[in-house]
């Protein structure tokens, strides 16, 4: 498995709904896009470890191309959140 590349940006939380004190669960998500080249017993296996992590990760999109013919490389790109208790 190669990364191609790894971005990531913070995502703003949702304000308030009318209330004047804050909520007792804060958080902050984080918001990921990776690109890497894997054959598919890898991504499998890197899924499965993104299940297993210790804290909450959504996949909020997967692609998965095959890269040329005659190859068992794959692209994948893929949108995660993060989401982190303050």
């Amino acid at each position: 498995m190669k990364m191609i590349s790894v971005t990531t940006h913070e995502e703003k939380p949702p304000p308030p709904e009318g209330k004047k004190s804050p909520s007792a669960f804060q958080y902050r998500g984080v918001a990921i896009q990776v690109v890497l080249r894997s054959r598919l017993n890898a991504l499998r296996t890197y899924l499965k470890g993104i299940e297993e992590l210790p804290f909450l990760v959504a996949v909020d999109h997967l692609q998965v191309e095959r890269i040329g013919d005659g190859t068992s490389f794959l692209r994948v790109t893929m949108g995660l959140s993060v989401f982190v208790v303050l």
